[in-house]
């Protein structure tokens, strides 16, 4: 349930790209009780529509000291060059008591040496959806009836997307932090990340993504859980229902040994996934990975507003810089010297791209 208790949160949008029309503005509409977006800013003045009407986006040089007063979060979602700027100018106004959300993947390799630019801000946060999508709950609840046990390792096949797909993999596998990966090539587009995580657990990632055909399978001791029938794994199922004359996405089950065990969305959440097209209403939760996002990102909002935050600013970044390492080289193993969660990496890689980037100007 909402808690409705507080009057709404006042919020900027930074940014007015798809990301916004699709996945931001429909879920900061959906909790009304929640958030209040009192102004959009982009680099030109337009007009975006959304399912409440028209929306005008401000020319960003209007955001000023009074727009900003008793602003609560601001959202940013920026093109991945334009974020050191917009920071950089967020920082000249007093951002001290606004929290910050930012969308992955935060910066570019490029730019880390604007990582301290986030300290202006009260708290900071990352829109990292993966890390909330609706049917993980679902996972937690049969694991645990089932006495499966803690998962050790997981498969996801052709459905993650480089650094989302290491922000998945951390949550699936309760939070463990990769301590090392490696990328082969299997001919064509086509390649395996192995991630090698603490408590000695393990993802095996295979490239390229493809929603459409992409499953997963979560490994525990006591058994297996996918998102397709398996004879020797349990699977998850959605449960759609037909409600004011088109089928929408209401919840998720697994049929396991000792029962079923179901999680219902809300009717909100049911809202922003849209109606199902009834010729896909039997497809995987991999294949309408997108919508569930969108209610992922919702989830996110819901979870800052009662104080829990969201996807944390070093584990973005750390998902950023892992992918850009075995993009790269093909491998990367975590060091004092080699990790973003260690300050001194953070320190010698923000000296060393910050003085490239001034020799480049």
């Amino acid at each position: 349930m909402l808690d409705t208790n507080h009057s709404p949160r006042k919020v900027l949008i930074l940014g007015s790209g798809q990301r916004i029309v699709n996945a931001a503005l429909p879920a900061f509409e959906a909790l009304p009780e929640l958030f209040r977006v009192d102004g959009i800013f982009a680099r030109s003045e337009k007009k975006l529509v959304t399912k409440n009407g028209e929306r005008q986006v401000e020319p960003l040089e209007r955001l000023d000291a009074s727009r900003l007063r008793g602003v609560d979060l601001i959202f940013i979602c920026v093109s991945k060059p334009a974020v050191p700027s917009v920071l950089e100018f967020l920082g000249r106004l007093d951002v001290s008591q606004t929290d910050l959300l930012i969308d992955t993947p935060v910066l570019q390799f490029k730019h880390l040496s604007h990582f301290g630019k986030f300290a202006s801000f009260r708290k900071v946060w990352v829109a990292e959806d993966m890390s909330t999508l609706p049917w993980m709950e679902t996972l937690d609840l049969a694991r645990e009836a089932e006495s499966m046990g803690q998962p050790e390792s997981l498969t996801l096949y052709q459905s993650a997307y480089a650094y989302h797909g290491l922000a998945l993999a951390k949550t699936l596998l309760g939070g463990a932090a990769i301590k090392s990966a490696k990328r082969r090539r299997t001919g064509g587009k086509s390649s395996v990340r192995k991630l090698n995580l603490s408590g000695g657990k393990s993802c095996l990632i295979h490239d390229p993504r493809d929603y459409a055909s992409g499953h997963f399978a979560l490994h525990m001791k006591g058994g297996s859980i996918c998102d397709r029938p398996h004879r020797d794994h349990l699977h998850i199922d959605g449960i759609v229902e037909e409600q004011d004359g088109c089928l929408r996405y209401v919840g998720f089950q697994i049929e396991g040994k000792r029962g079923v065990y179901a999680t219902r969305m809300e009717a909100y959440e049911s809202e922003l996934f849209g109606p199902v097209d009834p010729e896909k209403r039997n497809e995987s939760v991999i294949a309408h990975m997108d919508a569930f996002k969108r209610v992922g990102f919702a989830r996110l909002l819901v979870h800052i507003h009662a104080g829990k935050g969201a996807y944390p600013l070093l584990e973005a970044i750390d998902d950023m810089w892992i992918d850009y390492v075995v993009e790269k080289t093909g491998r990367w193993f975590s060091s004092p010297m080699t990790s973003a969660k260690s300050g001194l990496a953070r320190g010698w890689v923000g000296l060393a791209t910050g003085l490239a980037e001034k020799l480049k100007r």
